[in-house]
């Protein structure tokens, strides 16, 4: 962090945003990679798991492997951005291809408004399906509780892998109903207990 502080700091006519976690959480980049990285890689993946904020990064490497576990025939490819202005134009259409493949569905997982990604993409030609903050829940809301009315926790990205999945007719479609339907049930019971 305090090497990405120095570097910004002697910036001029930019304005630097850093958001922290006072929470202890595991650091996933090093600042040689502090704007945007292929976390997990596949060559050919199914979908894509894009995500901006610790927290967005930890429910999508949670839903990955629900996913890994529920169906291990499914490529997911992971790639964590932590300098959203990157995304705009910063990147040559070669260099974002790179990171998000032509013609693979991505899952955005985003720790602010959803309409911020939406307006940095917006020249983008992909099938990006973003998740992120929708003014929903109560303050005083469980952190988890949070995630699950902004339909920004695991159990929602895994829900949203899984219609994509069966409106791309890939692998067992009957199963993915299944799946979905079981993960519905999950969200609902946490709502009738109340931890929102």
């Amino acid at each position: 962090m305090f090497k990405s502080l120095q570097k910004h700091y002697y910036k001029k006519d930019a304005i630097n945003v850093f958001v922290v976690s006072k929470a202890n959480l595991q650091q996933y980049n090093t600042y040689s990679n502090s704007e945007i990285e292929i976390m997990e890689n596949e060559t050919n993946p199914d979908i894509i798991f894009a995500a901006s904020g610790d927290y967005s990064l930890i429910e999508i490497l949670e839903a990955k492997k629900i996913l890994n576990k529920e169906l291990p025939e499914i490529k997911i490819k992971i790639v964590y951005v932590t300098n959203i202005s990157i995304l705009k134009s910063r990147l040559s259409e070669k260099e974002f291809e790179m990171y998000f493949n032509k013609n693979v569905p991505v899952i955005y997982n985003f720790h602010g408004y959803k309409s911020t990604i939406k307006n940095l993409l917006f020249e983008r030609k992909r099938n990006f399906k973003i998740l992120g903050y929708i003014d929903k829940g109560d303050i005083c809301a469980s952190s988890e509780g949070k995630k699950i009315v902004n339909e920004t926790y695991r159990y929602n990205i895994v829900i949203e892998s899984l219609e994509i999945l069966i409106k791309n007719n890939k692998n067992n479609n009957s199963k993915n109903e299944e799946l979905k339907k079981i993960y519905n049930r999950k969200i609902n019971d946490f709502l009738k207990k109340g931890i929102i």
